[in-house]
């Protein structure tokens, strides 16, 4: 399962620029406007729906068993969330109920019901990842449960959001400074690690040829995969302190891919391998920083002629995520 406490520092600002040195500047400036180019191409044909374009692809409610749904019709897609009735006896106690009742009235003017706008933008990524990944729509979730009663996780892998904690998440992510693009961002990439967890309708077939996902290492493996194909440099939950976490674990001899701190280290690792291998002219520089770090910089400077090359590179990664022995490999070669 993801877990979803992001962390800021100075290593992970929301500041855009590559992170190199003065000494090594030299190596991206020839290709730095058109490697900016190619990203903000990525960045800015992806803008949020706002409430008032939701409004017009709304559909009204309809009952499905105990669950309110609501369609929308995205782009090409159609995504819905069903939101169930809370019952007085499923509150357990007044702090209980002002809880819940704090999520339900966190309604922007114009949503049809609380969080909406970043629900349907969620939804909507999906069905973006699926596109650009060449991925199956129907292993992916374009429709979410939500709970309003119980706390704990942000999403399972059965497709329930866990509303009282993704509301925790997002006022988080607020206070380090993200945007609402970032935020959708993030939580993107918590519910495309879902569904990777689960790898059904094709899905498990287009990552990684029907194996099953490695623990949390292919799931890890994938989300990141997601941000740095969107270029993302914001707050996230798997970041450097994972990294630094996860390296003194594998050193003191852990070496579990259901550790998120052990998985973070070796999807990183195998992201910047991959990197590496398509785009070496690129990578001079990335030797003394983090595996994330790296994986980041070399992204940042990809030229936007060069970007066609970057998912099938990713999706490489992710499928060779699913060998044991690769991560046993990658766990060994950590120790030292």
């Amino acid at each position: 399962m993801t877990e979803t406490n992001t962390e800021s520092s100075d290593e992970h600002s929301l500041d855009k620029s590559p992170r190199v040195s003065d000494p090594e500047a030299h190596v991206i400036s020839a290709n730095l406007e058109d490697s900016r180019k190619g990203l903000e191409e990525v960045v800015n044909s992806e803008a949020l729906l706002s409430i008032d374009e939701i409004s017009k692809v709304r559909s009204e409610k309809e009952k499905l068993g105990r669950y309110r749904v609501r369609k929308y019709e995205v782009d090409d897609t159609s995504v819905s969330i069903l939101r169930p009735p809370v019952l007085a006896s499923e509150i357990r106690d007044d702090e209980h109920k002002q809880r819940i009742l704090s999520v339900l009235q966190c309604q922007e003017e114009g949503e049809a019901e609380c969080y909406e706008r970043f629900l349907v933008n969620i939804l909507r990524e999906q069905a973006r990842i699926a596109k650009k990944f060449e991925l199956p729509e129907k292993g992916l979730y374009l429709s979410m449960k939500l709970n309003y009663i119980d706390d704990g996780i942000m999403m399972d892998n059965f497709g329930d959001i866990y509303m009282q904690t993704m509301a925790r998440q997002i006022d988080s992510l607020k206070k380090q400074g993200a945007t609402d693009e970032e935020i959708v961002t993030e939580l993107s990439g918590h519910v495309f690690h879902e569904a990777v967890h689960q790898g059904e309708n094709g899905l498990g077939e287009a990552l990684h040829e029907g194996s099953f996902a490695l623990g949390e290492v292919t799931t890890i493996t994938a989300q990141l995969a997601y941000y740095l194909e969107k270029g993302y440099k914001g707050p996230k939950s798997y970041g450097t302190s994972r990294l630094k976490q996860g390296l003194k674990k594998i050193r003191a001899g852990e070496d579990s891919p259901i550790d998120h701190e052990i998985a973070t280290c070796v999807s990183s690792e195998l992201l910047l391998k991959h990197l590496k291998g398509v785009y070496s002219d690129i990578s001079d520089g990335t030797e003394h920083m983090n595996a994330l770090d790296a994986c980041e910089t070399i992204v940042f400077r990809i030229p936007s002629d060069k970007r066609a090359e970057l998912i099938p590179c990713l999706k490489r990664a992710i499928a060779e995520s699913a060998d044991d022995a690769v991560f046993k490999r990658i766990v060994e070669q950590l120790k030292s």
